[in-house]
C-alpha cells in the first residue's frame, strides 16, 4: 500500500488502483490473520485428539456377568512383562484375597504397584498365569460387569461442577434414604449438613472449594452407593497431609462389607496394625 501510494504521488499509478490495492491488501491480511487463529486453535486441541487415539476401545463382550466378590480373588503364578521390556515387572505372583479382607500392597516406585492395579481391574492381561474372581478366570468375565464391581480411587479423584447429590449419584435415581446411608458410611453427614444447600450445594470444578479428604470420601460414596464392594486405592492419600491421610485410611479399613486393596509406598504404622495382610512388591 505504501509502494502504491508513492507511485500515485509520482503520477505513475492511478488513484483507483490504490483503492483496489488497499482492498486486496485488507483481504489478504485478514485471511492470514484468520489462518493464524485457525492454526493456533488446531494446535491447542491436538492433545485432546491424542487422548482419543490412546483411549481403549471397548469391544462387545461375550463374557459372563459377575456379582460382588463372595469368596476370594485369586492370583496364580502371575507374570507380567511390558512389550518393550525384557524383564517382567511382576514375576510368579501368587495371592489369595478373601472377600471382606483388608490388604495393603506396599512397594517403592517402579516395583509394579500400578501394573498390579491395572491387572486387577482388567485393563492389562497377564503374560502368564491368571486372576480368578470366585473361581472364574478373568478372560471369561464380561469386562463391563467386572468394572461395575470395583471402586477405584487415585490421588486425584474427579468431581464435577455440579451438586453434591449429582457428584454421588451421577444422575442415577437413588433415593434420599440410600444417599443418607452412604453419607453416614463415608462420614459425610456433618459435612453435607454444614453446606448452605445441603445435597444441592454446587461444588466447584473438580471440587476446588472442598478439602482433599472430602473429595476422597465423595468418590468413595459414589462407588458404595452402587454396591461396588471391591475398593482399590492407588496412592489415594499421597497428596494429603498425614493426619487427613490417616483419617481416610482408617475409614477405609474399618468399612464393613467391603474388600479393600490399598496400594501405597508408605504404610502408616497405625494402619499397618489394622489391615489383615501386607504384601510387599
Amino acid at each position: 500500500l505504501i509502494q502504491a501510494g508513492l507511485l500515485a504521488y509520482h503520477h505513475q499509478l492511478a488513484v483507483g488502483a490504490v483503492v483496489t490495492i488497499y482492498s486486496l491488501g485488507g483481504s489478504t491480511f485478514s485471511g492470514l490473520t484468520l489462518l493464524s487463529f485457525s492454526l493456533t486453535t488446531l494446535k491447542s486441541v491436538k492433545p485432546i485428539f491424542k487422548k482419543f487415539g490412546a483411549a481403549a476401545i471397548t469391544l462387545p463382550s461375550t463374557g459372563q456377568k459377575i456379582g460382588p466378590l463372595a469368596h476370594a480373588l485369586k492370583i496364580k503364578q502371575l507374570d507380567f512383562t511390558y512389550g518393550n521390556c525384557r524383564e517382567p515387572v511382576l514375576r510368579q505372583l501368587n495371592l489369595t484375597i478373601s472377600a471382606l479382607t483388608k490388604i495393603a500392597v506396599v512397594g517403592a516406585s517402579g516395583r509394579g504397584k500400578t501394573t498390579f492395579v491395572k491387572l486387577l481391574t482388567g485393563l492389562l492381561q497377564p503374560t502368564h498365569g491368571g486372576i480368578y474372581w470366585d473361581q472364574m478366570p478373568y478372560p471369561e468375565i464380561d469386562s463391563g460387569s467386572l468394572r461395575n464391581q470395583i471402586t477405584y480411587i487415585d490421588q486425584s479423584p474427579y468431581l464435577f461442577n455440579a451438586s453434591i447429590r449429582f457428584n454421588i449419584t451421577l444422575g442415577d435415581p437413588f433415593t434420599d434414604r440410600q444417599l443418607n446411608q452412604v453419607l453416614a458410611l463415608c462420614q459425610l453427614t456433618t459435612f453435607v449438613a454444614n453446606q448452605p444447600h445441603g445435597l444441592e450445594t454446587i461444588l466447584s470444578q473438580n471440587g476446588s472449594n472442598i478439602s482433599g479428604g472430602q473429595k476422597q470420601r465423595l468418590v468413595l460414596a459414589r462407588g458404595l452407593i452402587r454396591n461396588r464392594r471391591l475398593v482399590i486405592t492407588d496412592e489415594s492419600t499421597a497428596a494429603l497431609d498425614e493426619p487427613t491421610a490417616i483419617k481416610i485410611e482408617q475409614l477405609l479399613v474399618t468399612l464393613p462389607n467391603i474388600t479393600l486393596i490399598m496400594i501405597t509406598h508408605h504404610l502408616h504404622s497405625q494402619i499397618a496394625k489394622q489391615v489383615d495382610l501386607i504384601i510387599k512388591l
